[in-house]
């Protein structure tokens, strides 16, 4: 779908025929034909960040040294795109999902792969460019959806639970290559260089949500 290309399936009972149906069915859902392309963008990351909470649970796992990334559905649109009252993911599930609905909007869309500085160390990461006005800006919903802590809930005399609940911002919408390049850093294959090849963009389109 990055590519252009409207996918043909073998068969009703495929699992990309569902997600891809499950997609336009969000898109229906969330869109209309008097919205700009802007609006359209803010609306599909909008739907991303308020239908879904990130997977700290798996993410957690992940530390275990047999841990299986195949058997988790938040690193697939699955995470996303399905009938699930609680929707888990983690980054590669909000990319997958925000560059296919885009796409399939025909708003050029691609999902960046690389590491990320959390400031508590380095890690894989994916987050997304997307083109608007001829110019292509950086989106990662993973890092604009804060995590905010509620106060400590006594459960037993000795024990108390803190609660997460996140809260959706835009810090991260629409931002230049500048804006994240202290703590973004895509993987550098001579591919990948030739696929984003005057990608960078100096100043940054998001002014209606604050970018610092």
């Amino acid at each position: 779908v990055e590519g252009g290309a409207t996918p043909v399936f073998d068969s009703e009972n495929s699992s990309a025929y569902k997600m891809y149906y499950s997609a336009k069915s969000v898109l229906t859902d969330i869109l209309s034909n008097s919205m700009t392309t802007y609006d359209k963008i803010l609306s599909i990351y909008d739907y991303i960040c308020t239908s879904s909470v990130y997977d700290y649970q798996t993410v957690e796992n992940s530390q275990n040294k047999n841990f299986n990334p195949t058997a988790y559905f938040c690193f697939y649109l699955e995470s996303l795109l399905n009938n699930q009252a609680t929707k888990l993911a983690v980054c590669d599930g909000y990319s997958k999902t925000f560059s296919l609905l885009c796409n399939m909007e025909n708003i050029p869309c691609v999902r960046i792969m690389g590491v990320a500085n959390t400031g508590g160390g380095f890690g894989a990461h994916a987050w997304n460019k997307v083109k608007l006005n001829g110019k292509w800006y950086v989106v990662d919903i993973t890092w604009t959806e804060y995590t905010l802590y509620d106060k400590a809930t006594k459960v037993t005399n000795n024990t108390y639970r803190q609660s997460k609940y996140e809260v959706l911002g835009h810090k991260y919408f629409l931002v230049n290559d500048e804006f994240i390049a202290s703590n973004h850093f895509e993987y550098s294959s001579e591919t990948d260089r030739q696929r984003f090849v005057n990608m960078g963009y100096t100043g940054y389109y998001n002014t209606l949500f604050p970018t610092v």
